[in-house]
């Protein structure tokens, strides 16, 4: 597998760097993985849960304390969902630094069978946008189409208009398979890497979601949501020939 194959091991979520999150678009790996008492949380809908007491305990404080002497005062929390308890980046923002969480990074995917009331890419853009450079963010696009054929430019286009801000806020692209009920084995994957590979910007990342999803189970039958885990939507040794033909690319491999 190629050397260029950048291991980000978002399921712990939290990392810490000396740089700040431009880091990201520069292909440098984030590392010194810490832990953290604020946990990534994604809400399909409803109103704002109620306040939870997480028992936070004197060792817990020290051991986010000792994190932050580690991470040089730094800790980025690289895995953020939208929620409907923030409605643009300065809360989010305002949020994370309560928790000495001083940089985040934003993504969602187009959801299948789910329509939600507002353009996916807007939104997490707008909340970057609007973070004071606290906030970054991964685009992505609607790939759960019967006729991929017929949508395929669209959404390529959708794609490229927010790969091409200027901003700064977008880092890369942003596949979650299981989610989307998308095989790795697909010739959609080959479009969005060959998209990236034409793009003249500094930007080219994709992170893609590894493994499986408890919503594969009763919790995605709970929500009404269709997910897939079988081998072709969750085993990485499918992208292994993106990986060695496209050098220029940068491969993240979330949660593995």
């Amino acid at each position: 597998m190629s050397m260029n194959l950048l291991h980000l091991i978002f399921a712990i979520a939290l990392c810490c760097t000396n740089n700040n999150a431009a880091a990201f678009s520069h292909q440098k790996a984030f590392s010194n993985f810490g832990t953290s008492l604020l946990s990534h949380t994604n809400v399909l809908g409803g109103a704002t849960p109620p306040q939870t007491d997480y028992n936070v305990t004197r060792e817990d404080l020290e051991v986010l304390d000792n994190e932050l002497k580690h991470c040089g005062g730094e800790i980025i929390d690289a895995h953020l969902h939208t929620a409907p308890w923030f409605n643009n980046g300065e809360e989010l923002a305002a949020g994370l630094a309560e928790n000495s969480i001083s940089i985040g990074l934003l993504y969602d995917p187009y959801p299948k069978q789910v329509n939600l009331p507002y353009d996916v890419n807007t939104k997490v853009h707008s909340i970057a946008s609007s973070s004071n450079g606290k906030i970054f963010c991964l685009a992505s696009l609607n790939t759960t189409h019967d006729n991929w054929e017929e949508h395929r430019q669209t959404e390529l286009d959708r794609l490229r208009s927010f790969l091409s801000k200027k901003d700064g806020c977008v880092l890369g692209v942003k596949l979650a398979p299981p989610h989307t009920c998308l095989p790795l084995t697909s010739n959609i994957i080959g479009d969005i890497v060959e998209h990236l590979h034409c793009h003249d910007g500094n930007n080219k990342v994709i992170a893609i979601h590894i493994g499986t999803t408890p919503f594969c189970g009763p919790l995605g039958k709970q929500f009404g949501l269709k997910c897939l885990c079988g081998d072709e939507y969750v085993n990485p040794r499918h992208l292994e020939r993106y990986i060695s033909n496209y050098p220029d690319i940068t491969f993240a491999l979330l949660h593995s």
